[in-house]
């Protein structure tokens, strides 16, 4: 994730979180389900109000042969261009509470999309901080590895001149050199672990890999806990 200093853009934590919720299918459907109950509802709601149709006919020559079939109204009009038309109006008086009832199931159903549309943006977020933070982890194991790398090939270098000067023993320059060798391997572990670490953090982020991102640590302030029912309550 090398790169041009002009090119890298410096991530906080809370920039991270909304990128993700930005981005995030899971919290588009939640959120697109909520859309859809509460529009039900404004259609259920709906049926309490007038409802107001419109409709016409029209005929065009005499009315012939329908005057022997009894007929009435326009098709026996004796006129050659005639139209007609209606406006109707239709008022839900009484349904034995059909329509409360399926308001009241609609609105039921808003407040459990609304819950579900919060547990997505929670787990969403949740997400993307803790990737973050494991990316985050993993660099500063990184700086800790190449510090203890360095120092390690600097024993071993001593080691070194020591078995060439006859002052060390050769089992001493391997037990360097076998010291070296483990924390190079660890090196790579984490290094390797920080690359996977940055494949999960652009999946929660919702983008494609290559994007070049500096982490900034966040200011973490500790607060004491509250009472234990309080929490349990707020967690429920």
């Amino acid at each position: 994730y090398g790169a041009s200093s002009a090119s890298i853009e410096k991530l906080t934590l809370n920039r991270a979180v909304k990128i993700a919720l930005s981005n995030s299918p899971a919290v588009r459907a939640a959120q697109d389900r909520m859309d859809r109950v509460k529009a039900y509802v404004r259609m259920r709601k709906s049926r309490y109000y007038p409802h107001f149709s419109f409709n016409g006919i029209g005929k065009l020559g005499l009315a012939g042969a329908t005057n022997g079939l009894g007929l009435l109204g326009l098709p026996a009009s004796p006129f050659f261009r005639n139209l007609s038309d209606a406006l109707n109006i239709n008022q839900n008086i009484f349904d034995f509470g059909q329509t409360s009832h399926s308001i009241k199931l609609a609105n039921a159903e808003v407040r459990a999309a609304e819950h579900a549309l919060d547990g997505v943006r929670v787990q969403t977020a949740e997400q993307a901080a803790v990737t973050f933070l494991q990316v985050l982890s993993l660099q500063r194991t990184i700086q800790v590895k190449e510090q203890d790398l360095k120092e390690r090939q600097e024993v071993e270098r001593k080691a070194q001149e020591f078995f060439e000067v006859g002052l060390s023993s050769k089992l001493d320059l391997d037990l360097a050199k076998v010291g070296t060798s483990s924390a190079e391997l660890s090196l790579a572990q984490a290094r390797a672990d920080e690359n996977a670490a940055w494949t999960t953090l652009f999946a929660a982020l919702g983008q494609s890999e290559g994007g070049n991102y500096q982490l900034v640590e966040p200011q973490i302030k500790l607060e004491t806990p509250g009472a234990l029912g309080s929490e349990i309550e707020q967690a429920l």
